[in-house]
């Protein structure tokens, strides 16, 4: 009964030491920050918020310091044009030194939620081996603080690297772009009316809506040509691929023979000759 009691009051007191770290400085800023980005992603699943809300936020060093240079006067500009323009470019330069490069990989919010995520665990961490240590001092506060930040930056991008394949972003190309390209007939038929074709774009596969006001009977699987874009039918406009390939060759057999024409009478006036 004795070591249970024991037991019960060490782990009071370790949960207390726990909820202390937390609840004090530094860790009280990336609780804080936690509680935030929480608050955050629950509005992402609940469709309120974008994935990417702060998409700009990369150029905001960049828009600040443009910001204060038109707001000062003409004296002056040229000296806030050139502190400006050195905080802007010594940012990519620290932010490199600390292996921060993985993190570009991701959204902004997912960057700010993985640093605050190892901040918050490197300055509780922290925080519970000062008070084990019995130190407690406002350096070593501020000191953890900061170790905390930088540190997490290095464990982010580690963290973030496998994750950038998920949030590359694939554009679908625009409908003019598909004029020229070739694919093949996805439907049983294609008429000017009805009909699907499928281009390979390295994926999938992109389908196509299709429209042939030609005689030839196509099926499933010919290969086609777009030759146009029809923005009323909102479709493409196909030909048979085949009748390309034909025109083709017959272009090169008459610059073939085109070729030849020039050396027949030389030949005769040698034979002549």
């Amino acid at each position: 009964m004795g070591e249970a009691s024991a037991e019960a009051v060490v782990g009071f007191v370790a949960m207390r030491s726990l909820v202390e770290v937390i609840g004090a400085f530094p860790s009280l800023v990336f609780t804080v920050g936690l509680g935030v980005m929480m608050v955050y992603w629950l509005s992402v699943l609940a469709g309120l918020a974008d994935l990417d809300g702060l998409g700009g936020a990369e150029h905001g060093v960049e828009g600040v310091a443009k910001g204060v240079i038109e707001g000062l006067d003409g004296a002056h500009a040229g000296l806030a044009d050139g502190a400006a323009e050195g905080l802007a470019g010594s940012t990519p330069g620290w932010f490199e030194a600390l292996g921060g490069v993985g993190l570009r990989a991701v959204p902004v919010t997912v960057r700010i939620t993985l640093v605050t995520i190892f901040a918050w665990l490197l300055s509780v961490l922290g925080g519970l081996s000062l008070a084990h240590a019995g130190v407690r001092h406002p350096v070593l506060s501020v000191a953890l603080f900061v170790f905390s930040l930088l540190a997490a930056i290095p464990l982010s991008a580690w963290v973030s690297r496998p994750l950038g394949v998920v949030f590359v972003t694939r554009h679908a190309p625009r409908r003019e772009t598909l004029v020229g390209r070739e694919g093949a007939l996805n439907t049983g038929r294609v008429d000017h009316r009805f009909g699907q074709i499928l281009i390979d774009d390295g994926g999938a596969g992109l389908v196509v809506e299709a429209r042939y006001e030609g005689d030839v009977t196509l099926q499933r699987g010919d290969r086609v040509l777009i030759v146009r874009w029809d923005a009323q039918r909102e479709a493409a406009v196909i030909e048979p691929l085949d009748r390309f390939a034909k025109v083709r060759l017959s272009s090169d057999d008459l610059a073939a023979e085109a070729e030849r024409e020039p050396s027949q009478p030389a030949a005769q006036t040698r034979a002549k000759s």
